[in-house]
């Protein structure tokens, strides 16, 4: 369980620039130790790979769709592959995202959202 609610709302980290050619291209450097989700965003339709050692993308990844924001959680250590889906070259933006975190003022409702937590956990596991 978490002591803070998590809004939907990102602090922006590092952009990586990586080209989406005919052949798999992956991020420079791998996520940091304090990345859990990023932003993708790709100029053409591309194919997406993520694993911490060297990803490769290819026509069984994931496609991002082109000018569609796409957001993933992932672990430190990351590292982001792309591949052009049809035939023109183009373009992706991999942002590295932190969510800002609000800190209850009491522990009365920390208390109460843990149980309510558990509460909806419990209902989705035994539903």
């Amino acid at each position: 369980m978490t002591d803070y609610k998590s809004p939907t709302t990102f602090k922006l980290g590092t952009t990586q620039t990586v080209a989406v050619g005919n052949s798999s291209a992956a991020t420079s450097n791998a996520f940091s130790a304090q990345t859990r989700e990023i932003r993708i965003v790709t100029t053409v339709d591309a194919y997406v790979e993520m694993n911490a050692t060297s990803p490769t993308a290819s026509s069984s990844s994931i496609i991002v769709p082109a000018f569609t924001p796409e957001y993933f959680r992932v672990t430190p250590g990351t590292k982001v592959a792309v591949l052009r889906v049809g035939s023109t070259d183009g373009t992706s933006r991999v942002t590295e995202l932190s969510q800002w975190h609000y800190f209850l003022d009491s522990r009365k409702e920390d208390k109460i959202d843990i149980e309510i937590e558990e509460q909806i956990h419990q209902m989705i596991t035994y539903s």
